[in-house]
């Protein structure tokens, strides 16, 4: 027996109510996710400084406030607070390689944040950008050594179980590590 256009596309109050209480859940959760949107805008907005890296947090253990530099030879140049950093001057930023040689530093695909190197400001220990072989490395300073052309930087990943079989010059430093973007 052929169903009337009405029978076919008649509900019981109950399906109709799970219908609705289903609905108005999906409607609640679209307009929570536009509130923390907004909110999320309003709450960044009070950082307008252009030399500011934001943090992010993977997670945190505790709130330390910090407003003195990474070194005290930059102080005036980099500030660190508990959700950002800024840099007086120009900074650059690098994508780092997946080549391991600096974890657990980084890993693949993290950004470095270097200033320009002066000669007073390179020192051991420093993680520095570089040009040699025409790549560009980052890696850490283990020795400043002297020979007949003058100041070289040994170098080494953290990683590694060598240091680099290179002299780095002054002349092909681009930049001291300030900060890593996770």
């Amino acid at each position: 027996m052929a169903q009337s256009r009405t029978e076919r596309f008649k509900f019981n109050k109950e399906e109709i109510a799970k219908f609705l209480l289903f609905m108005w859940r999906w409607a609640i959760l679209g307009f929570l996710i536009a509130i923390l949107s907004v909110i999320s805008l309003i709450d960044n907005s009070h950082i307008k400084e252009s030399n500011c890296v934001k943090e992010q947090k993977i997670e945190p253990v505790k709130k330390i406030i910090r407003t003195e530099a990474p070194f005290p030879r930059m102080k005036g140049q980099v500030s660190v607070y508990d959700d950002k950093m800024c840099i007086n001057g120009t900074f650059k930023t690098h994508n780092t390689l997946g080549t391991g040689s600096m974890s657990p530093v980084w890993l693949k695909h993290h950004t470095l944040v270097t200033i320009k190197p002066t000669k007073s400001n390179v020192y051991i220990g420093d993680i520095i950008t570089f040009h040699e072989r025409n790549t560009t490395i980052s890696h850490r300073i283990i020795d400043i050594k002297n020979d007949e052309e003058g100041r070289y930087y040994v170098t080494k990943g953290d990683n590694n179980k060598k240091k680099d079989n290179f002299k780095i010059r002054f002349e092909n430093i681009t930049g001291i590590a300030v900060g890593i973007i996770y």
